[in-house]
């Protein structure tokens, strides 16, 4: 923070309607080069390390009336902090832009074979296999896919580029190709075998361009 009138104003914007009650929060690094050149912004900090008014230090500064902030600053009272008593937990695993690109394949692979169950319903021909899922949505897709292992993450993940998959059943049976990638990765990264990365991907490759098999009940599975 550069100034003093420059952090007023900041603090100024956790509420602007008059009617509510906001808290302006400032972190300032205990170490030496960056603490702020003015004045004014250290002794606001010193006020409060002291337990002092810091109404009082803008009042005196900004040549205000002399006010009472009624125990609403922090140098006057010590806000309730309740200690977090839930963590939660980082359920995505890092993945390599190899494993991504696998990814991106397996959703191209389901992609092509979605289409052409959706089309052998038809008396002809019609659309083409971005119909089923367009190239953004299935990038999208590959970028986060350590996430995606349900249908309710897959819709998450995929509504950022707002799209209305033509199958209700569109987002399940995409989480369940996501979610066997993840399990293949997760085990072999698990199995403490002496195998390369290198081979690890290449035997994942070579699965992946089997895994073509549809879920039960796929004819009806794609219907708009």
């Amino acid at each position: 923070m550069k100034n003093m009138p420059s952090l007023v104003q900041r603090f100024g914007r956790a509420a602007r309607d008059p009617k509510i009650q906001g808290f302006g929060i400032l972190y300032a690094p205990p170490i030496t080069k960056t603490s702020p050149t003015d004045e004014n912004v250290r002794d606001y900090l010193m006020n409060q390390q002291a337990e002092r008014c810091l109404w009082t230090l803008l009042d005196k500064l900004f040549e205000n009336k002399a006010r009472t902030c009624d125990n609403s600053c922090s140098g006057c009272s010590k806000f309730d902090r309740p200690v977090p008593t839930t963590v939660c937990h980082d359920t995505g695993s890092s993945r390599s832009e190899e494993e991504r690109h696998m990814a991106l394949k397996r959703l191209q692979a389901w992609r092509k074979e979605a289409y052409e169950r959706w089309v052998s319903s038809r008396p002809y021909r019609v659309g083409c296999e971005t119909w089923i899922l367009p190239d953004t949505v299935a990038e999208q897709l590959s970028q986060k896919f350590s996430w995606a292992r349900t249908a309710a993450a897959v819709e998450a993940i995929s509504s950022i580029c707002n799209w209305m998959p033509l199958g209700k059943n569109s987002y399940n049976e995409i989480a369940q190709v996501l979610d066997k990638l993840n399990n293949e990765i997760d085990a072999r990264r698990g199995s403490g075998s002496q195998t390369t990365a290198a081979s690890a991907l290449d035997q994942l490759e070579d699965s992946s361009d089997g895994n073509r098999e549809g879920s039960d009940g796929e004819e009806d599975l794609l219907e708009s």
